[in-house]
């Protein structure tokens, strides 16, 4: 089997998300030689630079070293208003995926509940959401770098806490339990404290760097009280480096060997 790209724009999702009158499902697609049908997907998600061209390149060799279909969804500017949070009011990031995931399996018989998820900064963003969603389906996620985490705060509404909104759908919950069976590796770079982290009041860290290091740290706690038998989970700081992770090559090469343990 010939390695494949492609671009697919293949159905129009109506109603369920309804960010203009219609959405096209769409994403970018790379198959392996030999990839293993069975052994699952890698979802890359992009950043708000919204270069899915990008995260295609970035994610050829990761495919190809896990012997797996890559899928990279493109959220478009234009529809989405922050396609980060995952879901947003009728805006909804996880149906639009996972009607992405169900073409790639009707064409190639491919299994997609058996995620392997990668996020930089708002695809980051997004990836541990979905986790809190549907872990489930999540086998192992690789997060670098978000400028806004959810933490374990019912005290605060979705997307910094779990207090769900009035237009939160009810059939979706949002579990921290579920980062006790998806394995993680945390990232963010040494000089990523630039920008100003959200909320930007700073209450869980003025930047990058702050943010990661005290979300590493609820999330840790939150283990330890939920489910003591796992590890805890290390955050990877990068030296020398800002906010530039998915054009680190070293940082590939992390998530290769992290994928494959």
């Amino acid at each position: 089997m010939n390695k494949r790209i492609c671009t697919i724009v293949i159905l129009t999702l109506l109603s369920t998300v309804p960010v203009k009158s219609e959405v096209d499902l769409e994403y970018l697609e790379y198959y392996p030689e030999d990839y293993d049908r069975s052994k699952g997907v890698l979802i890359i998600i992009h950043s708000k630079a919204y270069d899915w061209d990008h995260y295609l390149k970035f994610g050829k060799s990761i495919a190809d070293a896990l012997r797996v279909p890559l899928v990279v969804p493109v959220f478009k500017k234009e529809y989405w208003n922050d396609y980060a949070v995952v879901i947003d009011g009728k805006q909804r990031g996880d149906i639009f995926l996972q009607e992405n995931l169900k073409k790639v399996e009707s064409e190639h018989k491919v299994n997609i509940n058996r995620l392997y998820m990668y996020g930089h900064s708002g695809g980051a963003q997004f990836v541990h959401r979905y986790i809190l969603m549907y872990g489930s389906r999540v086998r192992k996620a690789f997060i670098s770098a978000p400028g806004w985490y959810t933490f374990p705060d019912f005290g605060k509404e979705f997307p910094t806490g779990l207090q769900k909104r009035k237009d939160f759908p009810d059939d979706v919950s949002l579990e921290f339990k579920n980062f006790c069976k998806t394995q993680l590796s945390v990232t963010v770079g040494e000089l990523d404290t630039t920008d100003p982290a959200v909320p930007k009041d700073g209450s869980y860290g003025k930047n990058r760097l702050e943010l990661s290091k005290n979300w590493v740290v609820s999330l840790n706690r939150f283990l330890k009280r939920e489910c003591s038998e796992v590890a805890e989970i290390p955050l990877h700081i990068t030296p020398g480096q800002g906010h530039t992770g998915s054009s680190n090559s070293a940082q590939k090469q992390r998530v290769i060997e992290f994928f494959n343990r």
